[in-house]
């Protein structure tokens, strides 16, 4: 994910992605190997900024209140494609095990999406998209999903057929 850390398996569920995903920002947070900046809007969300292979990454953690060192959740929007003219961007989020149930799932993807729209304001002539491909199975990050993206596609994966849920919305300008 950043760049600095060994190969991953070749496939690897959208779930299990975002899971090595926490575990790598956890690594280099903890490890002070990146840096963090506080949200904008919200005390309790820090963001990471970086371009891996030059396409843009935000990443934003919420920690431990007791261990600024401990990262409990992230959500990661990237810039992944066009379509239609317009720059699709893909969310993901994920939440350490033991803090799940708390709502930190939707807490995260709520204020990362309003830091991010309220910064990308006036960026993009005509907006943009963006997608979060969820697994079926992942109840809880598929109503997280449909509550701030809807627009639900059932997509089935050309290369291993298996189907994923995917959402997506365009926000203005």
């Amino acid at each position: 994910m950043f760049g600095i850390f060994g190969k991953k398996p070749a496939v690897q569920s959208g779930a299990e992605m975002a899971e090595e995903g926490l575990k790598e920002i956890s690594a280099a947070v903890k490890d002070g190997s990146i840096s963090l900046e506080q949200g904008r809007m919200f005390k309790d969300i820090y963001l990471h900024v970086d371009t891996p292979e030059g396409t843009p990454r935000f990443s934003y953690v919420i920690t431990s209140p007791s261990n600024a060192r401990k990262v409990v959740g992230r959500c990661v929007i990237l810039l992944d494609r066009p379509a239609g003219g317009l720059p699709v961007w893909q969310i993901d989020w994920a939440i350490e095990r033991s803090e799940r149930g708390k709502g930190l799932g939707k807490a995260i993807v709520e204020k990362s999406l309003a830091e991010f729209t309220s910064g990308m304001r006036g960026k993009f002539k005509g907006g943009y998209f963006i997608e979060a491909v969820v697994d079926p199975e992942n109840r809880a990050s598929n109503a997280i999903a449909e509550r701030y993206l809807g627009g639900l596609k059932k997509v089935k994966a050309p290369r291993s057929g298996t189907y994923s849920n995917n959402y997506l919305k365009q926000f203005d300008a």
